[in-house]
């Protein structure tokens, strides 16, 4: 019988970011400040807007501002808004940081999202009170691995697990990157030292699933890959890599349905429909 290829994939996650810590001036500025904060979305901007026409030159204000715009997809416009905190003080880590996850997340620009990362870092480690070194690192480490400079990824990662062993993201991040260099067996330490910290985070249990699948532990892997959606049962690659699993098992109904369950939940997603394909093909013989 022909070998049918199907194609699995492992994931790594960056660190969207957060607000900065708030600051005081005014009485009405303090108020209009503080509900730039926390009031969300267009509302939001509407409030830092004002705010700016009494002081445009607040890198807080700015960095709040990108932000929100950034939340609701806007990338372009919150990029202006970070180059404006920028422009105010050109060390201020925090818009450095929020222009990394722009530019890594909504932009896909990984040259960029790292020569602003290392911005970061190099700045004034005004982090406020939703983000940390740690995690400029980690969304370095992401869009070096995405580069394919997977060495240099898993140094990014090691310096965030060296400020913080606890950070799970990283240690999931970590195993991606091993995962991409076939150095399985670690992989599945890296992610068992992620889910022992957060047990309910599903793209770390679906890389271990790909992991062990790729060390032919095809059951362990299914394990996994249940947990993961157990965790998250809108997760469509630990769907799409459960089929794979499936149908190296020659489960190949079973299979299919995994690969439906994906395409299903994200239409976009680049392995499942030629999954299907292959599965289905395998099926009419």
């Amino acid at each position: 019988m022909k070998q049918l290829l199907l194609m699995g994939l492992a994931i790594s996650g960056a660190f969207l970011g957060g607000n900065p810590v708030i600051a005081q001036e005014t009485e009405d500025f303090d108020t209009l400040f503080d509900q730039c904060f926390e009031t969300p979305g267009e509302a939001g901007i509407e409030i830092c807007d004002r705010a700016l026409e009494m002081d445009a030159e607040s890198r807080t204000l700015w960095t709040n501002r990108g932000v929100k715009l950034k939340n609701l997809g806007n990338a372009e416009e919150a990029l202006e808004s970070f180059d404006r905190a920028i422009a105010v003080y050109e060390d201020y880590a925090l818009a450095h940081y929020n222009r990394c996850a722009v530019l890594l997340n909504q932009l896909q620009q990984y040259e960029e999202a790292i020569a602003a990362c290392d911005r970061a870092l190099a700045g004034d480690d005004a982090w406020g009170n939703q983000s940390d070194p740690t995690w400029a690192w980690n969304n370095k480490g992401v869009a070096l691995n995405r580069l394919g400079r997977h060495e240099e990824a898993i140094e990014a990662y090691d310096t965030a697990l060296e400020l913080d062993p606890s950070y799970a993201k990283a240690w999931s991040n970590r195993a991606t990157a091993l995962i991409d260099l076939e150095r399985y067996a670690e992989a599945v330490e890296d992610s068992d030292r992620s889910v022992a910290l957060n047990p309910d985070y599903a793209q770390a249990w679906d890389n271990r699933g790909w992991a062990l699948h790729n060390l032919e532990r095809y059951e362990d892997a299914l394990e996994s890959y249940d947990r993961a959606l157990e965790a998250n049962p809108d997760h469509a690659n630990a769907w799409n890599n459960k089929g794979v699993t499936l149908f190296a098992l020659e489960r190949y109904e079973d299979a299919l349905a995994a690969f439906e369950e994906a395409i299903a939940i994200d239409p976009d997603h680049p392995l499942a429909g030629p999954n299907i394909d292959i599965a289905r093909q395998q099926l009419s013989q």
